[in-house]
C-alpha cells in the first residue's frame, strides 16, 4: 500500500473511476484532523433517479478511509440534501466501523474495513453527487 486508501466509484454502472492511484487524494496520517474534504463528484447528470458505489480498494489500520456525507443537487429550482454516513438510505457491505469526530458533519463517519471489498452504495434522486470524506480518505 502507498500510504493512502485506494477506492472505486461508479455511478449508474458508469466505468469505474479509482482514487487514490491517480494521486488526486494526498495522505494526511499524522498530520491534524482534515474533515469536509471532497473527494470525488459525479455532476451533470440527467435528472433522476441514480445509484452510487463507493467501494473501498485498499485501505488499512494506518490509512483507512472514512466516508463522512454526501450532497445531492436537485432538479433546478430544488434544494440541495446532505445525506449523513449513518443515514439509513446508505446500504454498507464489510465490516465498516461508525466512527467519528466533532469535526465530521453531525460528529460522524465510517471507518473503511480494513480487508479490501467493503462498500457503500447510495440511491439518489437528482444532478450531481458529491461525497465528502474526512483526513486520509
Amino acid at each position: 500500500m502507498d500510504g493512502a486508501p485506494n477506492s472505486t466509484f461508479t455511478v449508474d454502472n458508469s466505468p469505474p473511476l479509482r482514487l487514490n492511484s491517480s494521486g488526486n487524494l494526498i495522505p494526511r496520517a499524522n498530520s491534524s484532523f482534515w474533515a469536509y474534504v471532497m473527494f470525488f463528484d459525479a455532476n451533470n447528470l440527467e435528472d433522476g433517479d441514480h445509484t452510487a458505489v463507493v467501494t473501498v480498494d485498499e485501505a488499512s489500520l494506518e490509512f483507512p478511509f472514512y466516508f463522512d456525507f454526501f450532497t445531492v443537487t436537485g432538479a433546478k429550482g430544488q434544494r440541495n440534501v446532505i445525506v449523513d454516513d449513518a443515514d439509513d438510505t446508505i446500504t454498507y457491505t464489510g465490516d465498516w466501523i461508525d466512527d467519528g469526530s466533532y469535526k465530521d458533519y453531525l460528529g460522524t463517519n465510517h471507518e473503511s474495513p480494513s480487508a479490501p471489498g467493503g462498500s457503500a452504495t447510495i440511491e439518489f434522486n437528482g444532478q450531481f453527487i458529491p461525497f465528502h470524506c474526512a483526513q486520509a480518505c
